[in-house]
């Protein structure tokens, strides 16, 4: 009823606007190009081309989100033409002429890393180049290297919630600008600037050289192989878009590879794969699992971390530990890491309704029982399961967000599961 209520009001107030000449609508929407913005010096040169579809919403009203992801887009395209590698904003200018708050309108931004819809006004805030703007926004920022492209499409709309009263009855209109505002980056990063973070068995950290998006990606470790037919399971994988400030830390603890009980001089302990793997132990063989690979803006262990989860940006799950006994009684593979679930571990025998060796879940680590007088550690946030370090009898499962569950005998363990539900993390896949 309330939206009807705007809809009429919307008429009635274009039919005494036309009556005295007024060419505004109620909400009136525009945004045009009509020539290429550039930036330059003396070694650096980036320009915004391309432009189609300018925006122009004359007798305007409040749609939802739906309706407004199938408005025609602003088309552009952001080049740096010259050898340096250049850091970018796209900002959108609100003109001196505007009466229509920010706090209205309703933007979505699009390319081929980032699609999200946001208020105006929830963005941050960027310096004007036009001094008598009311005020500039920054949509997005980024980097380009030499001779590279990024294409954008830009749709406004006016967001579905705004009524007659949040307007003061009054005929408002909002006009606006994209600005490209560019700057060459000085540090010395080739190629296509990948920072890899291989397995050191210690935290590494990674400071932004710049402001602007990055792509997150995390692989858990793999659990260790009992034999060649008896493997652990895969480590997981995660990744999403983030935007970092400039020479903002975050920590990367990559995990560590399981492993089997003859990696020790044949003694009967497997310990866990560095960050959460969980120990194995066999009077045979039998393997830990694999580590969490996990990246976070607070130092720590997985483990550490559980008092801190709003501080975890990413997990992937380690692989479960594999196990063997003999030829006639067989083995299991491991369960790979998740994944919003870890994988269960197979075994070669039915004992399952004796020994339970699941995937850890989002809550919840594997699950675990008890046998004769065999003691397990119990799989948790960060940690998979597995033997005490004096007896067990236990593969080792994955860790993880919660780790795995462990096998005990023959059976392969449980994968940890991962993690992306941080809310800064934008298209975001486990």
């Amino acid at each position: 009823m309330k939206k009807s209520i705007i809809f009429i009001s919307i008429s009635l107030g274009l039919i005494i606007l036309l009556g005295i000449g007024v060419s505004y609508s109620m909400w009136n929407i525009s945004i045009s190009q009509d020539t290429t913005n550039m930036a330059e010096s003396k070694c650096f040169d980036l320009s915004i081309s391309s432009q189609e579809n300018s925006i122009n919403l004359d007798n305007a009203y409040p749609i939802s989100n739906d309706k407004g992801k199938s408005l025609t887009p602003f088309i552009f395209t952001v080049t740096n033409t010259c050898d340096i590698t250049a850091e970018y904003s796209v900002n959108l200018e609100i003109l001196k002429d505007s009466t229509l708050s920010s706090k209205f309108v309703d933007v979505m931004l699009e390319n081929n890393d980032i699609k999200e819809i946001n208020l105006l006004s929830n963005f941050d805030n960027a310096d004007k180049v036009n001094a008598s703007s009311i005020e500039s926004k920054n949509l997005i920022t980024g980097i380009l290297k030499s001779r590279e492209s990024k294409n954008y499409s830009l749709r406004l709309w006016i967001d579905y919630n705004t009524t007659l009263e949040d307007l003061n009855n009054e005929v408002k209109s909002f006009k606006s600008k994209i600005i490209i505002v560019g700057k060459p980056i000085n540090f010395n990063y080739a190629g296509d600037m990948v920072f890899n973070f291989d397995y050191t068995g210690a935290e590494q950290t990674f400071v932004a050289p710049v402001s602007g998006t990055y792509k997150l990606e995390t692989w858990g470790a793999q659990g260790g192989n009992a034999n060649e037919t008896y493997v652990g399971g895969a480590g997981g994988y995660s990744t999403g878009i983030i935007f970092l400030s400039n020479k903002q830390n975050i920590y990367i603890n990559t995990g560590g590879a399981g492993y089997k009980d003859d990696d020790y001089n044949k003694s009967t302990l497997a310990l866990g794969g560095y960050n959460g793997g969980g120990n194995g132990w066999n009077d045979k063989l039998a393997s830990s699992g694999g580590g969490a690979t996990h990246i976070a803006i607070k130092s720590g262990l997985l483990t550490s971390l559980e008092p801190y989860k709003d501080n975890i940006l990413m997990v992937s799950g380690g692989g479960g530990g594999s196990g063997f006994q003999n030829s006639k009684l067989g083995g299991g593979k491991g369960g790979s890491g998740g994944g919003y679930i870890g994988n269960t571990g197979s075994t070669d025998k039915d004992c399952n309704e004796l020994y339970i060796n699941n995937g850890a879940t989002q809550n919840s680590g594997g699950n675990y029982k008890e046998y004769v007088d065999y003691t397990f550690y119990y799989s948790a946030f960060g940690l998979g399961g597995g033997a005490m370090l004096d007896n067990g009898n236990s593969s080792g499962g994955g860790g993880g967000y919660y780790g795995g569950g462990g096998g005990n005998l023959f059976m392969g363990a449980g994968g940890g599961s991962g993690y992306i539900g941080n809310s800064l993390l934008k298209n975001k896949v486990m």
